[in-house]
């Protein structure tokens, strides 16, 4: 067997021996740091722990009474009247497709983009909130045949709320302000029409009222509603150009774009 042969000298005033042994403590501590490298790998790949957690708002009690309820008005434009009006006609849709519910105008939809600004360069899209068709007021008198009674079609007047018709009236945001601490965004609307494929930009002001000219505005001002968050109670309000309220008794106006 070969070993390393050491020589041992026995002094007789000696009380104690020296070997010479190498002894390296350079890994001293290395289990602390691959637990570190670990962290840090894992971080970097899934990111630091946030708060995700999502929350319902719901529309905050009106100032005067306890109704909690949100409303919507959508007018498209009749160009042979030259007016605005709340009605899927105007659009282009038939008696019998609204009343029939025909899948060209199930397929449609009203589409709410939430941004954090109004600045189109760059904004971000938070939140898009959608309200269907289906739901909403009715106007009456409407002609099938001259055969048939009068019958009832829908028309883009929503009321919200808990109860009934419910579907946009809930805004889904972030529980927490620490990983986003955003408390207000800007609505703006779309219409999404099933027959011809294509969206319909709404202004929240008649063009024909907007003033130097009808076509040159400053989008920031007449394409947005406010959207603020209240995070006590988790509610929400909506405030027209000026602050003021508007949802309750005076309903969220949204009117059909023009194109030059």
């Amino acid at each position: 067997m070969i070993v390393n042969n050491y020589r041992i000298l026995n002094k007789p005033n000696d009380n104690y021996v020296n070997i010479p042994i190498e002894i390296k403590w350079d890994i001293d501590g290395n289990d602390d740091a691959i637990d570190q490298f670990v962290e840090e790998t894992i971080e970097d790949v899934i990111g630091t722990i946030n708060s995700f957690e999502i929350s319902r708002f719901s529309h905050k009690k009106h100032d005067d009474s306890d109704r909690t309820d949100v409303r919507y008005n959508f007018n498209f434009f009749e160009q042979a009247l030259n007016i605005y009006t709340p009605s899927y006609l105007t659009e282009g849709f038939t008696v019998n497709e609204l009343y029939y519910f025909s899948q060209p105008f199930t397929k449609s939809f009203f589409k709410l983009d939430l941004y954090d600004t109004k600045d189109d360069a760059t904004q971000k899209n938070y939140l898009t909130v959608i309200i269907p068709v289906q739901q909403g007021a009715t106007q009456s008198g409407q002609v099938l045949t001259p055969t048939l009674p009068t019958v009832s079609i829908k028309r883009p007047q929503f009321t919200l709320d808990f109860l009934g018709d419910k579907e946009g009236y809930f805004l889904y945001w972030l529980r927490s302000t620490e990983y986003i601490n955003i408390d207000t965004l800007y609505m703006k609307a779309k219409f999404f029409n099933g027959k011809t494929g294509s969206y319909v930009v709404m202004t929240n002001t008649p063009q024909n009222l907007i003033l130097p000219t009808p076509y040159n505005f400053d989008p920031t001002v007449y394409f947005y509603y406010e959207v603020n968050f209240d995070y006590n109670d988790f509610t929400y309000t909506i405030l027209d150009n000026n602050g003021n309220r508007i949802g309750t008794n005076n309903p969220i106006n949204w009117y059909e774009y023009i194109n030059p």
